[in-house]
Order: structure tokens, then sequence, then C-alpha cells
């Protein structure tokens, strides 16, 4: 089966060969012309092999049960219970994503909690030190809830995002992992490339 290069080439060299009159020059500029198209296809196949993977997901516990909070003050959730970590930028020991690349990131973190001695449920992400979105589920009659939320985030190189506790607020995990904060690259940004001048070549 052709190769996407050889159909292109082929292609490009079939408009060329539809033209009449054929002379020498128009032969030399249609090779040209492919050598720069052969080059620029093996540039975008090699960019896209060497583009980084980035992707993690993970739970909070590794085992058990238990309630984490309420606490006193703002506090980084550690999520232990690593799922996937594509490129080992999520740090299981601290609960941090680290950006290795510039470019834009997907997030999602979920929660639940049991409504008890008058603690909310919720966790907040963060973006440095930067606040983005919040999952909040305020005290109600219900005994159980569940909350969570997502962004879609432009980092730099070394930029940190996590998930963190707010004071006074609570969540529970069990084996049913109802727990977790998940990320990944969806595309890298950064110089854009040159485009194609037939004015490069005269």
């Amino acid at each position: 089966m052709m190769s996407l290069l050889q159909l292109i080439l082929l292609g490009c060299l079939s408009v060329g060969l539809a033209q009449e009159p054929m002379t020498p020059s128009t032969d030399t500029c249609i090779i040209t012309e492919l050598k720069d198209l052969k080059a620029r296809v093996d540039k975008l196949e090699k960019e896209n092999q060497d583009r980084p993977k980035v992707a993690f997901t993970a739970r909070l516990l590794e085992s058990g049960k238990q309630h984490t909070g309420p606490f006193s003050v703002h506090t980084t959730l550690v999520y232990k219970d690593v799922v996937t970590n594509i490129g080992n930028n999520y740090n299981p020991a601290t609960g941090m994503f680290t950006a290795p690349v510039k470019g834009i990131y997907f997030f999602s973190f979920t929660n639940f909690g049991f409504m008890s001695n008058g603690a909310h449920i919720g966790t907040t992400l963060y973006k440095n030190d930067q606040r983005i979105v919040s999952a909040f589920q305020y005290k109600t009659d219900n005994t159980e809830d569940v909350s969570s939320s997502a962004a879609t985030l432009e980092l730099e190189v070394g930029d940190q995002v996590y998930v963190r506790l707010p004071a006074n607020f609570k969540v529970y995990d069990d084996e049913y992992d109802r727990c977790s904060f998940s990320g990944f690259l969806l595309f890298q940004t950064g110089d854009a490339l040159k485009p194609c001048n037939s004015a490069d070549h005269s």
C-alpha cells in the first residue's frame, strides 16, 4: 500500500506533467519542489515522533478507607495510588504535576464525601499559586455527595498543577476510588513552523 508521502509526491508529479509544454527549466522546478516537499514531510514526521507524551491518573488512597480533613488550613491533596503516569511528570509523594513542555493541558478531579460534623465536601485546582476552579458540595441533608470539575490550562515549562483541600473541607475515599486527579497534554505550543514559500527557491 502506498504511503501518504508517495501519494502526495505522485499527485504533485502528475500536476506537473499535465502542464505543457515541458521544458528543462520546468523539470528542474518540479524536482526542486518535490525535494522540498519530501523534506518538509520528513521533518513533520520526525517532529511527531519526538512530540512528548504526557498523561496521568492518580487515586487518593492506595488501599483502605479514610476521611481526609477537615483541616484548619488549606492542604494539598496527595493522590498516592498512581494508575497512569506517562512521562513521570506527576509526583505521588507531593501531589504535584510539573509541566515538562510549554503547551495546552487538560485536568480533571473528582471528590466524594459524607456530610457530617459541619464540614463541607470539595477541592480546588491550582496552577502554581493561582486558584483555577473549585468543586464544592456544601452541607445538606444528604448523607453523601460527589463533586467534580475540569480545566484546560496553558502552561509554561516548570508550572505546577495540584489539587488543594480548603480549610474546613473534607473528602472520603475507599475501595471504590471516587477521589481522583487526572491530566494530559493536548498539544505543545511554541514557535510555529515556517511556511513554504516558493520565493525562497528563486
